[in-house]
């Protein structure tokens, strides 16, 4: 949806909303005449990155990470059955000053399995993963997000 938020008056990055719609219904709600090149070129990349991802997480089982009603970030997992493949997704809602370094502690992997994560270019296993967590860096900006994505090597 458009931004700012006509009823919140919040902005919130058209990363951030493209990261949130990849593991759900993506879809775009915008005045065409007011939307730049550079966020056309996101639309571009988050469509192609959408058409990879969905052929597995339709059928994927799905982990709630961080609830925000409880935590002010928010963070969900899709997993593919055949434990692959996995996305996930940290948003942060408000940030607050002098936050401690935290953890995002995945679910559902193979734990014998070792995984490329991007953007980290990391490769962690599955027991990793799911027990110490990638570390998440403090974000500058509220609604602020980080979209995970975990190949099997």
């Amino acid at each position: 949806s458009e931004c700012p938020n006509h009823q919140t008056f919040r902005t919130t990055s058209f990363k951030t909303r493209g990261n949130v719609a990849q593991c759900f219904g993506l879809g775009y709600e915008f005045n065409h005449s007011k939307i730049s090149s550079g966020e056309l070129e996101q639309i571009q990349t988050q469509i192609a990155k959408h058409r990879e991802i969905e052929k597995w997480f339709q059928e994927s089982d799905y982990y709630r990470l961080i609830d925000p009603a409880k935590r002010d970030n928010a963070a969900w997992q899709l997993v593919s059955k055949n434990k692959k493949k996995s996305v996930a997704v940290f948003v942060t809602q408000l940030t607050v000053a002098k936050k401690i370094g935290k953890h995002l502690r995945l679910k559902g992997l193979d734990e014998n399995k070792r995984y490329h994560v991007e953007p980290l270019g990391l490769d962690l296993s599955g027991a990793f993963l799911m027990n110490a967590g990638i570390p998440i860096k403090d974000t500058p900006a509220d609604f602020e997000s980080i979209f995970f994505e975990l190949n099997e090597i």
